[in-house]
Parts: structure tokens; sequence; C-alpha cells
């Protein structure tokens, strides 16, 4: 019998409705599917499937079902006279959908007027604050969401039928596929392969290795829209390469060497006091070395971890994925390298196990303890971090596993949870980077930032969720200014590459998802400034009717500029500047990549 994965409570139930309308749909339109033989699905055939248009780097479904969400919001303001496809209108059918696409058609229309350069004319009549806040409201429940995403199921039997029996088998296929990439051998070449990325782009200004994350994101979170999947698999690469590149380089400072000295301290105490801990033998027997005096025996291992692993002088060079596959990071101290105190366990190899695991210990606790005190400009031993990252047999399992930067990259993961909050999360590594992490690998992990933001944002939704009460998708918006500015673009140049296959327009809120289409409306503002003109410069002249003009005045007057009735307090601009106009320079060329992809770099050969 086959293994099912467990079905999840869905906040608000939307989720559960659109997977239940998507699965119908491939039922019927798809006969085949639900007959086939789940057993015949594997992941390597799964994996070799894309959305993405492998020379643009472009989701082709995402755009196609940008293109058939605005002729929705098009038709549904009579702005098209041409019929819709079955499938589109069938969407429209209920009352409540059609008239959330009367509602959002209606302010997005005159939004896209409002920053398109070929209606700039117009933008002084317009009050873009005002509709920026109405098209939230409007947006707020989780209506857009579902929408959007039984738009990117239309685009996708469409383009990619190939994906359709995976998703339809998902209960089962899940698991098989989940067991399949979380297994140390590929789960190791994930990670590999994003390093050899990292490396050979690090200098390349706006590559972050973007393309392969949000195509496998986009894949995963067909499956389990929840983000429950693509969140697991997608951080067991993501933070075992930060770990690999963090335990590789840190930082040879005072506070880094106080944190590893109180480190070694504190978990030689706590073995050395619980005689049935499987470790106390060996550790008495080194601190014996030292006449028992753990304090000293904790200044001869500390004085051995600094000369390893931090006095070395590092290069960009010396970062390859080889020394990632051999595990050297984590298991710094050698024979060749052990401390001539320790001669008597040279030949030990559980020495080796021990004490390479009480050197992790340290690269986890600095990192934890550089994560939850961002603020600190000194050591303060009060607040050393004493969880679970601080037992030497996590290490020492893991490296038997052939997973130890996974471990280290679970744990790193687990501290993200606590601290809860993406903006929190990049700030906090922004901050923890250049104070104890060596300035070599600063671009290195800089370019993994932004993953970790949208990691921790679809780790928060996907509690969200799975809860059973009802939740306000709107709580979901990301909140730009709340950004460090040197982290916006990165930040954004990722989101813009996630797909519909998921809940991702809760993310960016109605006003920001409505900039992002304003593309599609290009060629309709053309056409009216070009027919206004044609009749402009007729002979004899002719008075052109301005149909854009007449529609912004069929507005409520609380979206309007009327200067000559205004009563309003013209230097009062809140209401009449969007977001966008708002926004420093360099939130504002993040927020132009929702309108245009930039070109990504192509990936190195594997």
């Amino acid at each position: 019998m086959s293994e099912v994965e467990e079905p999840v409570k869905l906040g608000g139930k939307f989720l559960d409705d659109f997977i239940a309308w998507r699965d119908a749909k491939i039922a019927a339109q798809f006969p085949n599917i639900p007959t086939l033989s789940p057993d015949t699905l594997t992941p390597q055939n799964f994996l070799a499937i894309s959305t993405f248009d492998p020379n643009s780097k472009v989701d082709i479904v995402k755009e196609r079902a940008e293109k058939y969400f605005t002729d929705l919001l098009s038709f549904s303001i009579g702005m098209v006279a041409e019929e819709l496809p079955a499938d589109l209108k069938e969407l429209i059918v209920d009352e409540k959908s059609a008239q959330f696409y009367k509602d959002y058609a209606k302010i997005w229309f005159v939004q896209s007027i409002y920053h398109a350069d070929e209606t700039i004319e117009y933008k002084s009549t317009i009050r873009g604050g005002r509709l920026e806040r109405e098209l939230k409201d409007i947006a707020y429940s989780a209506t857009l969401a579902k929408q959007t995403m039984m738009i990117y199921y239309i685009a996708l039997k469409e383009l990619v039928p190939q994906i359709l029996p995976f998703i339809y088998h998902h209960k089962t296929f899940n698991i098989k596929l989940r067991t399949y990439l979380l297994e140390a051998a590929q789960n190791q070449q994930l990670a590999f392969q994003a390093m050899k990325s990292h490396l050979a782009n690090v200098n390349v200004h706006g590559e972050y290795d973007q393309f392969r994350f949000n195509e496998l994101k986009s894949k995963l979170d067909l499956l389990n829209p929840t983000y429950r999947l693509s969140n697991d698999i997608l951080s067991s690469y993501i933070f075992a390469g930060l770990a690999f590149y963090i335990s590789s380089n840190m930082k040879n400072c005072p506070s880094v060497k106080s944190i590893y000295y109180n480190t070694i301290l504190k978990v030689l105490k706590r073995i050395l006091k619980n005689p049935d801990n499987k470790y106390n033998a060996i550790a008495t027997g080194i601190a014996n070395l030292q006449a028992g005096d753990v304090v000293k025996t904790t200044e001869v291992i500390s004085q051995m971890f600094f000369k390893v692993t931090l006095e070395p002088v590092n290069s960009i060079k010396n970062i390859n994925t080889l020394l990632f596959m051999t595990k050297a990071s984590a298991l710094p101290i050698k024979a060749a390298n052990v401390d001539a105190a320790f001669i008597t366990y040279r030949t030990n190899p559980a020495f080796y196990q021990f004490i390479n695991g009480l050197y992790c210990t340290c690269v986890l606790g600095t990192i934890a303890y550089g994560l939850f005190n961002p603020s600190l400009d000194h050591f303060d031993l009060s607040v050393l971090y004493a969880g679970q990252a601080l037992y030497v047999d996590e290490y020492i399992d893991a490296v038997a596993q052939n997973r130890i930067y996974q471990r280290m990259g679970e744990f790193i993961r687990d501290f993200t949870k606590r601290i809860n909050d993406p903006v929190r999360v990049i700030n906090a590594f922004s901050q923890f980077v250049p104070n104890y992490v060596d300035p070599v690998a600063h671009s290195l992990i800089g370019n993994m930032i932004p993953m970790l933001f949208v990691l921790t944002k679809d780790s928060i939704s996907c509690d969200i969720f799975t809860k059973p009460k009802d939740q306000k998708s709107g709580s979901l918006a990301i909140t730009i200014p709340n950004l460090e500015r040197k982290l916006v673009k990165p930040v954004m140049t990722v989101l813009r590459g996630t797909s519909f296959s998921s809940p991702y327009v809760l993310y960016l809120g109605g006003a920001m998802f409505g900039l992002s289409l304003r593309k599609y409306l290009t060629p309709t503002f053309s056409g009216f400034k070009m027919l206004k003109e044609m009749i402009q410069s007729s002979n004899p002249p002719t008075e052109a009717p301005d149909l854009l003009a007449d529609y912004i005045k069929a507005l409520p007057s609380y979206f309007r500029v009327d200067y000559d009735n205004e009563t309003e307090d013209f230097e009062d601009h809140g209401d009449w500047e969007s977001l966008y106009e708002r926004s420093n320079l360099d939130v504002q060329k993040a927020l132009d990549l929702l309108v245009n992809i930039p070109p990504v770099v192509a990936q190195p050969a594997a």
C-alpha cells in the first residue's frame, strides 16, 4: 500500500478549495490521469519538467497567466470586445468572483494610467496613494490568490500538461519526491550545484542563483501550495551552503574567540558533570592531560581551534566545492595539526570525532549568538547560546550519515524560525556577516540573503495556512519600507521570479501586484493616444473625444483631483503620491523589476 502524505488544515480553506477544484479539473479534462498508476511517476521525470524557458529563464506559464488575468480585468470593465476562452469565462460565473474582477479592474486601470509613460498627461488628475489603498482593500481576502492560482492552472495545462499526473497524484508522489531530494547524496548534489553557481557568479550584479531557486520552487509549490514541501527542500540546500561558507570563513576577531572559548567551556562542563554522557570518558581523558583543570583544557583546545581555523589567511580561491564534498571545514582537526598537548590521542579516531564535533558547536554557537544579538558591539557572556546545537553527537552522527553541512544548516534554519520575521532575519544576517565572517565570504553569503527572506516568509505563511482558524491573508503582504535599502532590490529580484503555483500574490498585496501588470496595458494606452492624435491632426481639425479623461472623471471624486473645486490641502501629497513616488531610488529600482524582468546570467555547466 502506498504511503500517503497527511492532509493539512488550511487557514481560510482557500487552498483546500483550490486543490479540490484543480484535481477535479484534471480528472475531467484528462481522464487518463486518474487511472494512471502512481508507481510509474518518478522524481527524476518530475524534475526534468519545467515551467521556465531555458533561455530566457522566465516562467512562461506565469507570463501567460498574467496575460489571462489582465484579459479578465479588461473584459470585466468592457475594455475588450472579443469573447474570453471558456476556461476563463468560467472563473467569473459566480457573482462574488465577477464583482471582485470589476472592483479590482476599475481601480487597476486608473493606477496603470497614473504610472504609464504613455499617459503621463493624466497623472496630475489622480490621487495615486488613494488608488493603492483601495487596491489593497479589494485584494485583502484570499480571492486574488485563489484566482491567480486557478488561472495558472489553465495556462499550465496548455503549456506544460506533462506535469499534471504528478500534481493529480500529489498525495502519494510528494512523499516519494521528498524522500528522494532529502536523501544525503541527492541533497548534497543540490547544494553542490548551487555553490558552483554562487562561486562562478559571486561578482555578477543581480545574480543570486534565483533561476535554480525559483524553477524548483515553482514545481514544488504545484505539488503543495502551502509551501511546506518547497520550504523543506529549498532550505535543505540553501542553509547547507550557508553553513559551509560560514564555517569555512569565521572571522579572526576577539568576539569570535570569546564565543569559541566560552562555548567549549560550557560543553565540557556539561559533559564532565554527567558520568552517563557517552563522551564523558574521552572528555575526562582530555581534561586529565591538564591535571583535570577544565579551564586549562578549554584554553588549550580554543588555542588549537584559533590556530587551525581562524589564523590562516583566506581567499576566494580557497572556497571551493571540493572542500564541501570532503567536509573539510567541519572536520578541521587532523593528525597533522593536532596540538602537542593531545599527542597521546593522535591515533585515536574517537578523539577526532569528539574534537571536531566540539568545533562545530563553536561555529553554531557563534552563529546563534550573532543572529540573536545583532545589536551587541561587545561580547556578553549572559546571552551565550545554550541550545541543542551545542550537543557534540549531533555533528558526529551527521558526519557518519554524510550530511554534516545539512545538519548545521538545519540548526541555522531553526535559528531563523525563532526570529520568525523575514525582515528581522535578513537584517540580523546583514549585521552578523560583517562582524563574525571573514570579508572574503561576504559577497557569497550576501547573495544568499534574498533566498533567506523568501524561505522565512514561506515558513511563516505555511504556519498560517495550516492552522485550523481563519487568517487574514492581507497580513502576509510585504512592507517594502521596512527592508534595509540595499536588500530591497535583491529581494524583489528573487520574488519577481516566483510563480502563481503558490499564493505568491499575497506577498505583493493588491497595489504592488497591480503595478506589476501595467505593461499589459501599454498597447491599449498607445492605441488611445494614437487615435486621439489622428483625430486632432485631421483636416479640418476635429476635437477628439478623450476616453481616458472621461474614464477618470467617472471615478468617485475621492480618487480624483479637481483643481476647480478642490477643498483639500494641496500641500498634503500623502494621498496623491504612490508608494513608488514616496520611495527612495533603491526601492524604485526594485519596484521596476516587477514590470520588467532583467536578463539572468547563464548557469555554469554541471
